[in-house]
């Protein structure tokens, strides 16, 4: 907000893992839905997480560019993104944390 940015809406879910929900990540419900909701295209869109499910559900949802921040899960463990057997498909990106994603975000892409 302090540069200008607004948070319009946040989602969450609340379904149990075994309840086999399309919202819960790995699946792609909550970002499906968010791209519904404010017009998103979401092959221009970044995603910014610090799970595996953050990864799979953002490319499951045809997300152009995931970031892994290291702040997270993997706080200290930037070997983590090579991790294959983790992250099939790679990062994007890999940031300390998210202010340095936004750092990134805002000097690599145009909206």
């Amino acid at each position: 907000a302090k540069a200008g940015g607004t948070i319009r809406q946040s989602y969450y879910c609340t379904h149990h893992k075994d309840a086999n929900s399309t919202h819960r990540k790995p699946e792609p419900g909550m970002i499906l839905e968010a791209a519904r909701d404010h017009d998103l295209d979401l092959s221009r869109s970044v995603f910014v997480g610090d799970t595996e499910t953050d990864a799979q559900a953002a490319r499951a949802a045809g997300v152009g560019t995931f970031i892994l921040v290291l702040s997270g899960k993997f706080a200290g463990r930037p070997d983590a993104a090579t991790d294959r057997g983790r992250f099939p498909v790679p990062p994007d990106h890999v940031c300390a944390d998210l202010s340095e994603a936004v750092t990134w975000i805002e000097t690599h892409q145009s909206f």
